[in-house]
Formats: structure tokens, C-alpha cells, sequence
């Protein structure tokens, strides 16, 4: 997809919760894995909240979304992080 690399992380998430609710195309949800990689090669976890809601809320991963909202929680602790700290563990140990 041309100019995804200019895509905020929190509207490339926004893109890919849409798609999955109405298409059976996984073009931004590839887009977000590629961000992912990005994230994790560069050491950039300024996103992790996004990436944690990716895996919890797209790929119904929580495994993966627990990883990423622990990270998330290291470096923002507000009342909202922590929620989703709590939701993503929650969710892997339902699993």
C-alpha cells in the first residue's frame, strides 16, 4: 500500500479493526505486522499500546498482546495502560 510508512500507528490500528469487520482482505492487518517488525528491529516501543491492542483485538493473540502491553506499562503507566495490561494477561490466561 503506497505511503503506509506515513501512517500513524494508532490509524494504521484503526484501519485494520475496520478491515476486519468488513472485508475479507488483510491488506492493513499486513501493513500493522510490517510495523511490528519495524518496531521490534528498531527498539521503538513509543507505540506498544498499539501493537498490544493489534494482537488482542485483530490476531487474537494474547500471548503476544500481554508481551506488548507489559512493555506498553514499563514505560506509560496511566490508568488506561494499565487496563490493558490487565486485559491482555486476563485474556492469556483464559487461553
Amino acid at each position: 500500500i503506497d505511503g503506509v510508512d506515513s501512517i500513524d500507528d494508532s490509524i494504521l490500528l484503526r484501519l485494520a479493526l475496520i478491515e476486519q469487520q468488513t472485508s475479507y482482505e488483510k491488506h492493513w492487518r499486513q501493513a500493522m505486522h510490517k510495523r511490528i517488525q519495524q518496531r521490534t528491529q528498531q527498539h521503538n516501543y513509543a507505540h506498544a499500546a498499539e501493537l498490544a491492542r493489534f494482537y488482542l483485538e485483530v490476531e487474537n493473540c494474547p500471548k503476544d498482546a500481554a508481551y506488548w502491553a507489559n512493555i506498553n506499562w514499563q514505560h506509560a503507566r496511566t490508568f488506561k495502560d494499565k487496563a490493558l495490561l490487565e486485559l491482555a494477561m486476563a485474556s492469556e490466561e483464559m487461553q
